[in-house]
């Protein structure tokens, strides 16, 4: 596995980076299309496109789920192109309701991998907050974008109007 810093990588999407736990002894056959009724905790595409808690704003923007092997310095052990999702409500222990989100795709992990430049490779870097599952990669701006000098905007007073 080599090292790769997250400065280096800048995907052409939005990244949401998954925990997986046990992940080389997950079988890894892609034939199948998992959804909420026949997930397969077994399988490594499965358990990568997932039964997530994220944003709504934040699901519909996922281009890529890519899953990570946390005892291998983050590991990248899969990685899927994202062409929809669904969601299943589900209600907590205190009473609220909150959104799950399973990803669906097409695409082949390694083809995935190879197109992040991320096959056989670590992300020691990325941190997933406190016990969280789940992080995000975001794209880098343009460098046109990071060269643009902004200025502050004039404060603009209001004044009162009286009535």
């Amino acid at each position: 596995m080599i090292n790769n810093t997250l400065d280096e990588f800048n995907p052409d999407g939005l990244v949401l980076a998954v925990k997986i736990q046990d992940a080389l002894d997950l079988d890894t056959d892609e034939e199948a299309d998992y959804l909420f009724d026949n997930q397969d905790d077994a399988n490594l595409k499965s358990r990568t496109l997932g039964n997530w808690i994220v944003g709504k704003d934040a699901a519909s923007k996922v281009k890529y789920v890519i899953g990570v092997h946390t005892g291998l310095q983050n590991a990248v052990v899969s990685a899927y192109e994202v062409d929809g999702f669904e969601t299943m409500a589900e209600e907590t222990k205190n009473g609220r309701t909150q959104t799950r989100y399973r990803f669906h795709t097409a695409s082949s992990s390694k083809k995935v991998l190879s197109k992040l430049g991320l096959h056989q490779k670590c992300l020691p870097e990325l941190k997933f907050g406190g016990a969280g599952e789940k992080a995000y990669i975001r794209p880098k701006p343009e460098t046109e974008q990071e060269n643009i000098q902004t200025t502050p905007s004039p404060k603009i007073k209001k004044e009162k109007t009286k009535s």
